[in-house]
Parts: C-alpha cells; structure tokens; sequence
C-alpha cells in the first residue's frame, strides 16, 4: 500500500513539474547546479589530497638526501654524523616525523635516529612487497609506535669504497594531512553550498523575469475582455512575437465575424419584417372594405402576425446577443443612458416623479446599447404605468457578495421601485412569463418583463422581484460592467 502511494506521489509531483515551465525549468536546472558541484567537489578534493601526497613524499625525498649528506662512517666501522633536517617536528616523540639509518652489511655497524624515534623501531616491509626503484628508492606507507599513519621514503646506499652498506628512512605523519584534508573538505562543500542556493536563487529571479512577457500577454488577454484593449501588446520579446502577431490575428477575424454576422442579422430581420409589414397593412385594408373576411378572422391574422414578428424579433436577439457574448466591442456608458430614459419617461407620464440616482461618476455595461435600453425602458415603463405618484431608478456597483460565483466580471445592481399596488410573491413568476398579463385592465401584450428576464439571461445576469421600500414593487437587474 505504501509503494502505491508513493508512486502516486511521484506521477502527481512529476504530473505537476511537467505542466509548469517556470517549474520544470527550475527542477532542471537545480539538478544540473547538484551534479556539476557534486563533480566539483569530487574533483576538487581528489586533486587536493594527491597533490598533498606529492609534496610530502617530495618534503621526505628533500630530507632523505640531506639526511644521507650528513651520515657517514668512523675509521671504527660505525655509523657517526648529526644530521639536521631544519624541522623541529623530528625532536617531538609524538609529532610522528622521523628519520632512521641502520646499517645494512656485516661489516658496518650502530643506528642513528631522529630525537622524535630514539629507541623504538618501526617495521619495514620485504623487498618483495615494496620493492625498491632502479635508484634503490622506494616509498611505502606503515603505522607509526603511537598508531600514527606514517608516509615512509627510504633506500639503501652504500657509504665507502668497502661497499658499506647502510639504510636511510624518513618518515611524516600523514593524519596531519589528512586533517588539513579534511579541513579543506568543509570549507569547500560550505563554499559549494552557499554557491549552489545562491545559483538556484538567481535561477528563480531569472526565470520569474523571463516568462514575465507570459504573465503580460495574460494581462493583456483579461484587459481584452474586460474592454480596456482591443489587441495585445507587441512591445515584447522577440521569442514571443509569433504567439501575439497570431492571437491578435486572431482577434481581428473574430470581429470580422461578429461584424458580418451583425450586418447577416440585420439584413435577416428587414428581409422578414418588410413582408410582415405588407401583410399587417393587407388586413388593415381587408378590415376597412369591410372584407368577406370575418373580424374575427382577420384579428386572428393580426395576432399572428404580430406574434411572427415578436418571435423573429426574439431569436434574432438571442442570436445577435450569443455572438456578441464577452466581446470586447460592446461598452456602453450608463449614467447618459438611463438619465435620457428618466427624461423620455418624465415626459410620457408627467403625473409621476422620477427619481435617479448612481453611487458612480459613471458604469460601462458590457453589452450593447439598444439591450440595456430595451431592459431598463421595459421595467421604468412598467413602474410609471403602475405607479401612484413616485418611481425611483438607482444603479449601484455591486460589492464581492453580490458578484455571481465564477462571473468573469463584476456586477451592477440597477433597480427600478415604484408606491404601486406591488405584486404578490406567489405571482411574480408569472409577472416573467412570455405573455402573461396580470392585469388586463393596463394596455400591453405581456411581453415586456419576460424580454428583460430573456435579455438578463443572455448576459448571464439575473433579475429579482422584491417588495419595493415605497410600497410598490422592487425589479432588480444584475449585470456585468468593465472595470475602470
């Protein structure tokens, strides 16, 4: 069980570092920075410990022939001389550096030693297991009398013209070296490290500044939907020009598209009202000759005419409004707006005071003009006709609670109240049906508050119908706006 979780954890880790550039840039390239200081350290350290090696056994090489200098042999047949090496570790007995003679043929004889040995011996090694070089030289390694790890340089030399034969040995402490070795060993991997998070770091701030041309293409992008720009910024990298020289490619055929498409539904909708209006006109003069046509006949041909026309008036909507749908061609500003709305009503129901107000200098709906008209003139109509004396339009800004959940744009509040008789809860859903007149007492067909529930939709937005504060009823409209 735990393998599987850990292999689940591998391909979610691997799946994660595979999706991200920034990501998988960096994993690679701190990889690289791990193994070229790893080689480096090895390295480093390989040739530091042989370089070591070398210059002791060339220090013990150098005393080796000024130890042999100063040795000679008494007319007795003894080994005699006082050699000095010039290193004062040859007169400590726990330095671990000494130096030896002894003597090798019968007829030489004594022993000659470092202050640091005096009287202790340490091993040689057979000439089968260390042989000697063609110089009789040879160099060795063997455990000192105090456990020390000893580096020994040794050879045989013959003294006089009576082929006297003696052996010379000098001998260093190689756990000195290695704690210098050891030393150098820490330094060099703290060194290493604090190069190798310094390296991954830069690494970071150079990525983070390299595909910082990605996050403004991406900026770029949202301010296009939210209708700030109409293409992408080409004051970028060279490596991305191709990707923006293609989006904004892109963009420029899309609203050719929606252009066409609007110049194709506007010439749709003439082309079928032009007959409708012919046959409305028809009847009209039917009804006047007093046709054979019977007036129930020709009052059902009226209805359904009209209703031809609302119909086609409704899908050319709906299709004009999904073509249009977060493009960044339509803003239309508010505050002028509703204020002529406020005067055209002012004038078409003297009787009732309207009030407006908005909490902004001015908001920029997300949609086209003749939409947000339709809707706002639907409801304000709809609360002058229903109206005692008072009717009251704000349009707000909505705040984080009043944005829809996964809305890519903020939201407005525009609510409509009148001091009307209102409109009972368990029939304001019938008040948004197609056709449904709740009153047949007021003129109209029933159509509008179902238009604006349509057109709301179309903008993802929605409508709410409360009990106003004056009494009356309250029809609010969410729907999306540009942010400055």
């Amino acid at each position: 069980m735990k393998t599987v979780k850990g292999e689940t954890g591998f391909k979610l880790l691997f799946k994660t570092v595979s999706k991200s550039l920034g990501l998988r840039v960096n994993v690679f390239l701190t990889l690289w920075i791990i193994a070229a200081l790893a080689f480096i350290s090895v390295v480093s350290l390989v040739f530091y410990r042989q370089s070591n090696n070398d210059y002791m056994e060339r220090i013990l090489t150098a005393h080796l022939y000024s130890l042999i200098s100063a040795v000679s042999v008494s007319s007795e047949g003894k080994l005699q001389g006082n050699p000095e090496l010039g290193d004062i570790r040859y007169s400590d007995p726990s330095s671990g550096w000494y130096w030896e003679v002894v003597a090798l043929s019968g007829n030489l004889k004594g022993r000659l030693t470092s202050s640091s040995l005096g009287a202790r011996k340490i091993s040689s090694p057979s000439e089968k297991t260390e042989p000697f070089d063609p110089k009789f030289f040879r160099s060795y390694r063997t455990n000192g009398p105090d456990n020390q790890h000893l580096r020994v340089v040794e050879s045989d030399i013959i003294l006089d013209n009576k082929n006297r034969v003696a052996r010379f040995r000098v001998m260093g402490n190689i756990d000195e070296t290695r704690a210098g070795l050891d030393k150098f060993k820490t330094t060099l991997l703290l060194y290493l490290s604090l190069f190798g998070v310094a390296s991954i770091l830069i690494n970071l701030v150079i990525i983070y500044i390299s595909l910082r041309p990605l996050q403004r293409i991406q900026h770029s992008l949202a301010d296009i939907r939210a209708g700030k720009a109409n293409h992408l910024d080409t004051d970028l990298p060279l490596e991305v020009m191709p990707l923006v020289g293609e989006m904004n490619a892109l963009i420029d055929n899309n609203q050719r598209i929606v252009e066409r498409f609007r110049v194709q539904v506007g010439n749709l909708a003439h082309s079928l009202k032009t007959p409708l209006s012919v046959m409305g006109n028809e009847i009209d003069q039917l009804n006047e000759k007093n046709s054979a046509l019977s007036s129930s006949g020709i009052k059902l041909l009226k209805e359904q005419t009209g209703i031809m026309r609302a119909q086609i008036e409704r899908y050319l909507q709906r299709a004009r409004i999904a073509a249009q749908r977060d493009s960044v061609i339509y803003r239309t500003a508010l505050r002028p707006l509703l204020e002529r709305l406020v005067r055209v009503m002012g004038k078409l129901y003297p009787s009732k005071e309207i009030t407006f107000s908005m909490n902004e200098a001015d908001i920029i709906f997300i949609g086209e003009k003749e939409d947000i008209e339709e809707m706002v003139g639907n409801i304000l109509e709809n609360a002058c006709k229903w109206a005692r004396k008072h009717v009251v339009l704000r349009c707000e800004t909505a705040n984080d609670k009043m944005r829809e959940a996964g809305s890519v744009h903020p939201t407005f509040a525009l609510s409509v109240e009148d001091d009307g008789p209102g409109l009972p809860t368990n029939r304001r859903h019938e008040a948004l049906e197609r056709g449904k007149r709740l009153d047949e007492s007021k003129p109209g067909t029933g159509l509008g508050l179902s238009i604006v529930a349509e057109l709301v939709g179309e903008y993802d937005g929605n409508v709410e119908l409360s009990v106003s504060k004056l009494g009356g009823l309250c029809v609010t409209l969410r729907l999306p706006y540009a942010n400055s």
